[in-house]
């Protein structure tokens, strides 16, 4: 085996030894005594004012606390507002939430085949009027039954009594009336695709006036005999 001195030499080639290293540190320690005490010195001789300092100290630990102070404040609002958009934008984002199966509505049958039905068409045929209706007298017709219903009215009514003429007075002549022949159409009112209904419309309420004076005219009758 080697001996211990030589597997670890006490001095190695570059490297400094204890004693050259406490050596520097004795040094340094005496130069940095007398720096203080030069420092010292040199203060002693400066004029000092010891309220204005502590004063001057205040004010800037102050200055330092409240700007430090608006930086948190800053960092926090800016934490709080980054927040609220992130829990936003997760609320809005997250998907919906799952129903229970067993809460679900059942699902509605498929509807049956039904049978295909044929397509509609309409079988053109050619139409006129009703037997015995005479397109060129409806309005004169029309007119008639008006008249009628109106004296059916005034007979139930009972008599009316007449009214007092005025006193005769001069007219003037009027002019010879004179038919100009012009082409027309139907009156205004009357539906061409109607005309067979509008007559046997006509007929019934022909029929129900005729009923009605019947019926007064029985009526009148049984008075008369019971009179």
């Amino acid at each position: 085996k080697m001996p211990q001195w030589e597997i670890f030499p006490p001095v190695i080639a570059g490297v400094k030894t204890i004693a050259e290293r406490q050596g520097e540190l004795w040094e340094r320690t005496r130069s940095m005594e007398q720096q203080d005490h030069d420092f010292r010195r040199w203060h002693l001789r400066q004029p000092c004012d010891p309220k204005a300092e502590c004063k001057e100290y205040t004010t800037a630990w102050m200055s330092y606390t409240t700007a430090v102070w608006e930086l948190v404040q800053q960092r926090r609002a800016e934490h709080d507002n980054q927040f609220l958009v992130e829990r936003a934008a997760e609320r809005y984002n997250r998907p919906p939430p799952e129903a229970p199966a067993h809460l679900l509505p059942a699902p509605e049958p498929a509807p049956e085949p039904q049978p295909e039905k044929p397509p509609f068409r309409i079988v053109p045929h050619h139409s006129g009027f009703a037997p015995g209706v005479d397109e060129m007298n409806l309005n004169r017709l029309n007119s008639q039954l008006e008249e009628e219903e109106l004296l059916a009215k005034l007979a139930r009514s009972g008599p009316m009594e007449p009214k007092p003429k005025p006193d005769p007075q001069p007219q003037p002549e009027k002019p010879p009336f004179r038919v100009v022949p012009h082409h027309g159409k139907f009156a205004p009112g009357v539906a061409e695709m109607n005309l067979n209904h509008l007559a046997a419309e006509l007929d019934d309420e022909l029929y129900l006036a005729k009923m009605e004076r019947d019926r007064e005219l029985e009526r009148q009758q049984k008075q008369e005999k019971s009179q």
